[in-house]
């Protein structure tokens, strides 16, 4: 299995996921032009692509849908929540720009299986400040790996704790050092915002729950979803290692500018 994190942040994020049969993408955030030019350097197109399964309505991770969809047939899975906000017409999002999109949307439930080509897909709910927030595990029936995919998360729930247990592969949000946050120039609100339940998951509650991971198998493991303004590759790395320490865990850093392969166990 094929796991290609094309660029992931608070500018936009895009996750590439094939296992030779099948090919899906999590999220369309950024622009069309770097998603096909991704797709293009890991040999596949988006005419390709079975789906866009999309955790939540945030710009961040929706902005390409826009356009995707008048080029492409291309279907988008996400919860109903999420596709009414997404296709919520604004000053910059046309009545037309949203009925193209709603047209394009098959609806997924938390906690359902759905078989997509050659992968098995079972959404789960996430928290997180968004009309139904989700994350994904996945499981090709070809290969026989699975991976676990959540970003955008407040804190981790019982649920991820249980969903996640056992699966060697995980791509997992560290998207913020707690005390460069505090100290760091975002008003308060933002701050309070970031930290809170429904908020951002920190390196820290990241690397409990690793750590957690690792007693359970985990083998690989990407960071994902680093602020630019509260995080670094280095600290992040390096609070992800301090909490895998003894455990033999292939550690990435997914990046807001290069795309980034996950090593898959």
């Amino acid at each position: 299995m094929k796991t290609q994190i094309f660029y992931s942040g608070s500018k936009g994020n895009c996750t590439y996921v094939s296992d030779g049969e099948t090919s899906i993408l999590i999220d369309a955030g950024g622009c069309l032009k770097r998603i096909r030019e991704n797709l293009a350097e890991v040999g596949d197109r988006l005419e390709n692509v079975k789906g866009i399964f999309v955790t939540h309505e945030h710009s961040d991770h929706t902005k390409a849908i826009f356009n995707i969809t008048k080029k492409y047939n291309c279907r988008i899975f996400t919860t109903v929540d999420t596709a009414r906000a997404m296709c919520t017409p604004t000053a910059t999002l046309s009545v037309e720009d949203c009925r193209r999109v709603a047209r394009s949307v098959m609806t997924i439930k938390p906690e359902k299986t759905y078989e997509i080509g050659t992968f098995q897909i079972k959404p789960f709910s996430t928290p997180h400040d968004a009309a139904d927030s989700i994350g994904f595990i996945l499981e090709s029936v070809v290969s026989g790996k699975s991976l676990a995919y959540a970003t955008d998360i407040g804190h981790i729930t019982k649920d991820m704790e249980g969903l996640f247990s056992g699966i060697k592969n995980v791509i997992l949000e560290s998207n913020h050092d707690i005390e460069m946050l505090m100290n760091g120039p975002y008003p308060e609100y933002l701050k309070t915002r970031i930290i809170s339940e429904v908020g951002h998951l920190s390196n820290e509650a990241a690397g409990k729950f690793l750590r957690l991971l690792a007693q359970h198998g985990v083998e690989s493991v990407v960071l994902a979803h680093l602020s630019e303004e509260n995080n670094t590759p280095v600290l992040a790395r390096e609070s992800a290692r301090k909490a895998l320490e003894g455990f033999d865990v292939k550690l990435e850093v997914a990046s807001p500018y290069r795309r980034v392969e996950m090593k898959i166990c």
